[in-house]
Order: C-alpha cells, then sequence, then structure tokens
C-alpha cells in the first residue's frame, strides 16, 4: 500500500528511489484508492475503497487540495485488495 500525505510539515517520498518529491498530480490506473481527510470547513472525509480498472483518475495537486487543512490518499495494487468496502 502506498500513502501520500497533504498538509503540515510532512514529506512525501517516492516509493520506488525513496527521494523525497513535490506532488503536482497524481495518476491513478489498475488500483484501488481512498481519501482521507479534513476539509477546511471542519467536514471530516473517509471514502470507501474505490476500484480503478483500465482507466485514469487524476487529481491536480493545486486544484484538487486547495480544501483540504489534510489530506492522505491512499493507493494499493489490484492485486493486493482491501479488506474493507469496495466501491
Amino acid at each position: 500500500m502506498n500513502r501520500i500525505n497533504f498538509g503540515g510539515d510532512h514529506a512525501n517520498c517516492c516509493p520506488s528511489c525513496k527521494n523525497v518529491v513535490h506532488i503536482k498530480m497524481i495518476v491513478f490506473n489498475n488500483c484501488y484508492y481512498r481519501i482521507t481527510g479534513q476539509k477546511t470547513n471542519g467536514k471530516k472525509i473517509k471514502t470507501r475503497w474505490e476500484k480503478i480498472d483500465d482507466r485514469l483518475v487524476i487529481f491536480n495537486n493545486e486544484d484538487s487540495i486547495a480544501n483540504w487543512d489534510s489530506l492522505t490518499i491512499e493507493s494499493r495494487r489490484l492485486t493486493d485488495p482491501p479488506k474493507e468496502d469496495i466501491f
């Protein structure tokens, strides 16, 4: 499982090379993903896992996280399905 955190002092690292990266865009394909966080209006969000087959889901960092105080995006390979509910 991979986890990306936005906000605060947390640094994100590349899962392959382990170097710190500055995320501009996230693209999902052939995986599961879910979002957890708190919006600027105080509303807490935790989505169910969503299965993405052979299509692209794109999050543009500047547009997608502007309304969040904290945001965590998790992803899993299709070969490693989550035990929780899946959309």
